[in-house]
């Protein structure tokens, strides 16, 4: 495994980009190579964590961010394949529907993860609810399912708001 080419989607602000490096480089020599060193106070997550879909009552996601002095190969990075650097430590996300629920998300975690957590917690039943998607205030731009919260940030950012709503199915 030491030679092995791993294939990385890195993720910062903005879109990802796919990125290789070896199973025995460390992932801060990865990040340096493609000037991603997060700076004070920004960390770097691996993975994308899907806590708020096994304890949607909790407050946060427990993922935490990782020791980029470990190797590609100690981070499972051939397996969990997402590095989301420069990222806040959490990411505050309100939902509006029928009332507002609230929690705060790895910038890892996805839209589909929020989505399903919102449902849950709004206590909305999974058929009766299959047709709800998120919105993204106050734009209204409906943020594809595999979206990361951190790709969504402006700089300085540190909270997203959402509307759930049904989905509007073009016609013709």
């Amino acid at each position: 495994m030491e030679g092995s080419n791993i294939e990385i989607f890195l993720h910062g602000p903005g879109r990802p980009q796919v990125v290789h490096g070896r199973a025995a480089e460390t992932l801060r020599e990865l990040l340096v190579r493609h000037d991603a060193l997060p700076a004070a106070g920004e960390h770097v997550f691996v993975g994308e964590p899907d806590d708020a879909l096994r304890d949607s009552n909790a407050e946060s996601d427990v993922q935490e961010p990782v020791d980029i002095e470990k190797t590609l190969e100690a981070l499972e990075l051939s397996r969990h394949r997402h590095v989301h650097t420069r990222a806040r430590h959490r990411v505050e996300v309100i939902v509006h529907y029928s009332r507002k629920v609230k929690r705060r998300f790895s910038p890892a975690a996805t839209i589909a993860v929020v989505t399903a957590w919102a449902k849950k917690a709004l206590g909305i039943d999974a058929s009766a609810g299959a047709d709800l998607v998120l919105v993204l205030l106050p734009g209204k731009e409906q943020p594809r399912p595999d979206v990361h919260l951190g790709e969504l940030l402006k700089p300085g950012q540190h909270a997203l708001e959402f509307d759930l709503v049904a989905e509007v199915k073009p016609q013709g």
